[in-house]
């Protein structure tokens, strides 16, 4: 039986000297997902995307080649997670992950 990746990655760690001076800690909650400052339906579409993510890093996402005798090594992201790529894709992407960045750049609490 083939392991995962994920599989793979964490018997190797477990199995480094190091380990045993380690705490290992699970991430559970999404605390950016609990700011009362957002909208439901952005809230409600960051849970969707976080749970997309944790779904990706414990490779339960379906590989897909891109070449015909390749690995599948590759993930198709889903539409509603893509920003459209138009003339203002990267101002759009600046002000998605860093909204106001055009006001508090000179902020480094901010940056």
């Amino acid at each position: 039986m083939e392991a995962k990746r994920g599989q793979n990655r964490g018997s190797s760690c477990c199995c480094s000297p190091s380990m045993d001076n380690c705490c290992v800690m699970h991430l559970r909650i999404n605390m950016r997902l609990r700011t009362t400052d957002r909208f439901n339906e952005t809230t409600e579409r960051m849970e969707v995307f976080a749970r997309w993510i944790v779904q990706v890093g414990e490779c339960e996402v379906k590989g897909i080649s891109i070449l015909e005798d390749g690995e599948p090594n590759w993930i198709k992201i889903p539409h509603e997670f893509l920003r459209k790529n138009d003339e203002h894709s990267v101002q759009n992407l600046i002000t998605a992950v860093y909204p106001h960045f055009d006001i508090e750049y000179i902020d480094w609490l901010y940056l």
